[in-house]
């Protein structure tokens, strides 16, 4: 014997397939940057190594005591690396298995 299926069973099924459908949800990389030099360059490598796209401040800058969103990055592990403006004066900074499965925030501060 059958049983009557419930709607909101069948809703819920429904928003499982929609969502399955469209793909991973892009992560946001939130930068607090409490370091006393301006980041110029934020750049994500995957784990196979690939560049993902270049600068992604794009001509922008995150000044000292800003925090700035970098939106829309694809769902994965990244190696990340923050280049001051003057790099005469403070060394970029590499952080290794950035976890961007979901939306985080990194601080960045003076060594």
């Amino acid at each position: 014997m059958l049983r009557k299926i419930r709607p909101a069973f069948c809703l819920a099924l429904l928003a499982v397939l929609v969502l399955g459908a469209c793909g991973s949800i892009p992560s946001d990389l939130i930068v607090i940057n409490e370091s006393s030099a301006d980041i110029c360059g934020v750049y994500l490598t995957g784990a196979d190594g690939a560049d993902e796209g270049g600068n992604q401040l794009g001509s922008d800058k995150i000044t000292t005591g800003e925090t700035q969103t970098i939106a829309g990055i694809e769902p994965a592990v990244y190696d990340a690396r923050f280049v001051p403006c003057d790099t005469s004066s403070f060394e970029e900074t590499t952080y290794q298995n950035l976890d961007l499965t979901t939306d985080i925030e990194y601080t960045l501060f003076d060594l």
